[in-house]
């Protein structure tokens, strides 16, 4: 696995012809500056334009669960802002899959400048229905885990800066997997004891600044952290291929609602059902715990 880098665009069908179906992880800086995408999008925006809006926050226990709680997005950012000024008081929760242009809509506009040609064709008309968004205070841990529907996933860093440390989905079986997509190793803290099948030298760190584009492959592993409190969004897709694929997985116990979402994509992509009507059917899968 190599990660294949490119400054701010790419060359015309690159990415359909020769990253996707592969299993390299593709960054691209300052792809969004490039594409005039998201220009407004600072925390004081946020602040000031959620108010009224309530949105989940998400906190990952040592145990592996997770807890979820509900707060207004003014409220959240405010809360990101003190811990910022003086991390001597507890850290936020995280903002995890929002759907965010569904809640406030008049947020396309802003990414209405996205290349579109970058999607497959049954989601490339309205490719923001299908986006997830997240905010997250410094520090903020997202454990090693993959995409629960063996999607593509294109990752946009608006603000803030990520660290991602990815593993190819070969390695699942040496890493201490609990359930269907989290593992238990930390791949910046691993144990020889504990995991000693795990393999450091198969572990790609990637850094995102603002304005970058992170595209992981299905089933890539990818443990998260925020190094700078950060906003980001992100689309999962599937091609025919790659949904195709999703299915294959049912010996290793992929949850029969990932089932659901991957047969209602399987119906978009190969035979051409209407959208809206599909859509109404997989929404939920944005705010999909799992």
């Amino acid at each position: 696995m190599e990660l294949i880098e490119f400054s701010r665009g790419l060359p015309q069908n690159f990415f359909r012809r020769h990253i996707l179906g592969g299993e390299n992880p593709l960054k691209v800086s300052g792809f969004l500056e490039a594409n005039g995408v998201a220009k407004l999008w600072g925390f004081d925006y946020f602040r000031d334009l959620g108010e009224s809006l309530l949105v989940p926050v998400k906190t990952f226990d040592s145990n592996g669960d997770i807890r979820v709680s509900t707060t207004s997005l003014s409220d959240y950012v405010r809360s990101i802002e003190r811990y910022e000024l003086d991390q001597k008081s507890n850290r936020p929760a995280y903002c995890h899959d929002i759907p965010i242009f569904h809640l406030l809509p008049d947020l396309i506009d802003g990414v209405r400048s996205m290349p579109s040609s970058i999607f497959p064709l049954w989601y490339r008309d309205s490719w923001w229905q299908f986006a997830q968004f997240f905010m997250s205070p410094s520090g903020s841990i997202t454990p090693l885990h993959f995409d629960t529907l063996m999607t593509h996933n294109l990752f946009f860093q608006v603000a803030g800066v990520k660290e991602f440390y990815l593993l190819p989905f070969s390695e699942r079986s040496n890493c201490y997997r609990r359930g269907w997509r989290w593992f238990d190793v930390d791949p910046l803290n691993p144990s020889e004891e504990k995991h000693p099948k795990y393999r450091p030298d198969r572990c790609l760190k990637v850094t995102l600044r603002p304005g970058d584009l992170l595209y992981m492959p299905p089933g890539m592993l990818h443990h998260v952290i925020t190094k700078q409190a950060s906003i980001s969004f992100n689309v999962d897709f599937h091609t025919k291929l790659s949904v195709c694929r999703s299915f294959r997985f049912v010996s290793e116990s992929i949850p029969a609602p990932s089932l659901y979402y991957n047969t209602v994509a399987l119906a978009g992509l190969f035979l051409g059902f209407n959208k809206r009507y599909l859509f109404s059917l997989y929404k939920s899968y944005l705010n999909y715990i799992s």
